[in-house]
C-alpha cells in the first residue's frame, strides 16, 4: 500500500494493513523469505516514487510449513522461496510449539530471520523496518523462544520502535494475530510521519 501525499509505502505482511490507505493490501502471514515480498521491494525502489518503504516483516516462524526449503537459504539469505497462500503463517496452519521446543533449530530460524532482514534493509537507504509482528508475537507467546525486538530496533537505524509508540497495550490489536486497530493504525501512521517519533 502507498501514500503518494506523504511519499512512503508499507509493505509485508497484514499488519501493515491501513496504515496509509483505506483498503488492505497486505499479505496474510506473508513470509520474510517469500520471492513475493522481494519482488514487491524491488519494485518500489526502482519506481522511485517513495521517500521511505517501511517493510512489516512476519513473524520469523511464517512460512514453517516450509521449513525444509527454507533451511536451504540458511547460507544464502539473498535468495527467496515462492510461497502459496497456503504456505503463508504459522499460527493456526502448523505444529510451532513443537518446532520451537529444539532450541538449536529456533535459533538457527531466528538468526536467518535477521539475515534476511538485512539483506532487504540493505537494498535502498529509503527502507525502514516496521517490526509490527515481531512486536506483537513476542508480547503473546508465552513459550521460551528468542526475544529479538529490542536487538532489532537497536541494530537498524532506520526502524520504527513499534513498543515505544504501543506500549504495550493489547487494546491497540483486534485479535489473537495482532492486527491493529483503527486506534493502533492511527497511533503508528502520527508517528511515522512525525520524523522524531521513529528510531
Amino acid at each position: 500500500m502507498s501514500d503518494s501525499i506523504h511519499g512512503n509505502a508499507v509493505i509485508g505482511d497484514t499488519h501493515a494493513n491501513d496504515i496509509f490507505s483505506a483498503y488492505p493490501s497486505g499479505i496474510p502471514g506473508l513470509p520474510i523469505c517469500s520471492s513475493q515480498l522481494d519482488d514487491e521491494v524491488e519494485k518500489l525502489i526502482n519506481e522511485d516514487n517513495y521517500d521511505r518503504i517501511y517493510i512489516s516483516p512476519s513473524y520469523p516462524l511464517a512460512g514453517l510449513k516450509k521449513i525444509t526449503e527454507i533451511r536451504s537459504k540458511y547460507a544464502n539469505p539473498e535468495e527467496s522461496i515462492s510461497f502459496e497462500k497456503k504456505d503463508n503463517g504459522f499460527y493456526s496452519k502448523v505444529d510451532w510449539r513443537k518446532f520451537i521446543k529444539d532450541e538449536k533449530e529456533t535459533l538457527l530460524l531466528w538468526n536467518y530471520w535477521k539475515d534476511r532482514l538485512k539483506y532487504l534493509y540493505g537494498l535502498s537507504e529509503k527502507i525502514w523496518i516496521l517490526p509490527i509482528a515481531l512486536y506483537w508475537y513476542e508480547m503473546k507467546i508465552p513459550e521460551n523462544i528468542p526475544k529479538i525486538y529490542a536487538d532489532i530496533v537497536k541494530e537498524f537505524a532506520r526502524c520504527v520502535d513499534v513498543a515505544a509508540i504501543l506500549k504495550g497495550n493489547r487494546f491497540h490489536h483486534r485479535n489473537k494475530y495482532g492486527q491493529l486497530t483503527n486506534q493502533g493504525i492511527v497511533l503508528i501512521s502520527q508517528a511515522i510521519k512525525t520524523p522524531e517519533t521513529t528510531s
